[in-house]
């Protein structure tokens, strides 16, 4: 029964692995999404712990997209938290690539709350970054948000 939500959740070994595990929860089933939720509360802190903040931005955007799939108010602003630190990370670190993913995330919710124009102004810069790799997912999604008529 592919549809039912795992009654549990063996911890990965090495906090990075654990990423692999909650993208494989974050399947839609809201029992699912609570337990990749609970999964990542335990990967963020250990990961600051451990020295593995090199992969730190992506564990704390994927919470955000994780409070959004079960959002209400209160949820929706602790996703955008989660985005507004992944992005601020990823920008200490130089990591443009992650800096992307966390503006997109953002940018997206923008787009939701019809704020295109602030989507567009939180993608900009970063994507004006690039030089290369303009076919990539999501230098494409960016481009389409970036792209869109004015609201």
């Amino acid at each position: 029964m592919r549809d039912q939500a795992p009654t549990s959740v063996r911890l990965a070994r090495y906090p990075s692995d654990a990423v692999g595990q909650i993208r494989t929860l974050r399947g839609g089933h809201r029992g699912r999404i609570r337990e990749a939720l609970v999964r990542i509360n335990q990967v963020l802190p250990s990961q600051d712990r451990d020295g593995e903040r090199y992969c730190f931005p992506k564990p704390l955007r994927i919470k955000g997209e994780l409070l959004l799939q079960d959002a209400t108010g209160r949820l929706v602003s602790a996703a955008e938290d989660c985005f507004r630190a992944a992005l601020d990370v990823a920008r200490k670190q130089g990591a443009l690539f992650w800096e992307l993913r966390g503006a997109l995330s953002l940018a997206r919710l923008r787009v939701t709350e019809g704020r295109h124009n602030d989507a567009k102004a939180i993608l900009a810069p970063i994507y004006d970054q690039f030089t290369e790799g303009f076919e990539t997912a999501d230098l494409r999604a960016a481009r389409d948000i970036l792209n869109a008529p004015p609201s």
